[in-house]
């Protein structure tokens, strides 16, 4: 049983151009949820470190949504399936969430995901990792992913002309690549990982990502991780744009 409350603020400036003008902005969307989640794991062949294993979950929750998008009750459903096979390395993970009913009823969200996973050692950070996601719709899981994800404020904050109804679902797809190779660094107190990545969404945008991560190679009560990077944007039309950043992040465990 799990019980969650999020809330997200958008603001955006006036802007204008020769060919088009955008008013100043502001949207605040919350959201209240609560509801029971679980799994059950089921192991592939003998019970051993090398053997694969199965995990189906699932979620189901009731949400009250307000602000300055859609208002009123509803109810969520997800699953998801999680295939993992130590001695090839791989796993395969899909996820699901569809809004079954909301009191808004031209308000429709869903969404979908699917990640192919590539670590053949997965005990240590050490060595060459791949993974390769699609993303289809809105957030495919609940509560915080599905109210503070990039996919879904979109949705949750613009009309349909036809309907008048906001809808998550029409996010679109989007594909992300990240390949990484883990090499110890101090005397292999800490793990450096140098990384690229690739995403492509719909309509013909896509972006570039080159960095370095480095984090705690021991599983401490709490860790240090550490990542810079710089990505490399085009638009669906062909403009080019760079954007360069550096992100601090550390993580205490309990």
């Amino acid at each position: 049983l799990k019980a969650d409350a999020r809330f997200a603020r958008t603001k955006t400036d006036a802007a204008a151009s020769a060919d088009s003008s955008l008013s100043a902005s502001k949207t605040d969307v919350w959201q209240l949820r609560a509801g029971l989640t679980g799994s059950k794991k089921t192991v592939v062949g003998d019970a051993d470190d090398s053997a694969a294993s199965v995990e189906l979950s699932f979620e189901l929750g009731a949400r009250l949504d307000g602000g300055d998008a859609q208002k009123g009750y509803g109810i969520d459903l997800g699953g998801g399936m999680i295939w993992t096979d130590p001695k090839s390395g791989l796993t395969l993970d899909l996820k699901a969430r569809t809004l079954m009913v909301h009191q808004e009823k031209h308000y429709r969200e869903w969404g979908a995901s699917a990640l192919l996973e590539y670590d053949p050692n997965r005990s240590s950070e050490y060595g060459v990792s791949a993974s390769l996601r699609q993303y289809w719709g809105a957030s495919p899981q609940g509560g915080k992913d599905a109210l503070l994800s990039r996919e879904t404020l979109p949705g949750q904050t613009a009309l349909d002309s036809s309907s008048q109804s906001g809808s998550a679902s029409r996010a679109g797809r989007r594909s992300d690549f990240e390949a990484g190779y883990g090499i110890p660094v101090l005397d292999g107190t800490f793990t450096g990982t140098p990384n690229l990545g690739v995403s492509l969404s719909d309509g013909g945008a896509k972006s570039q990502r080159l960095g370095w991560r480095l984090s705690a190679a021991t599983s401490d009560d709490s860790s240090l991780e550490f990542n810079v990077g710089a990505t490399r944007s085009e638009s669906a039309d062909g403009t080019l744009s760079h954007d360069y950043g550096a992100q601090l992040r550390a993580i205490i465990r309990w």
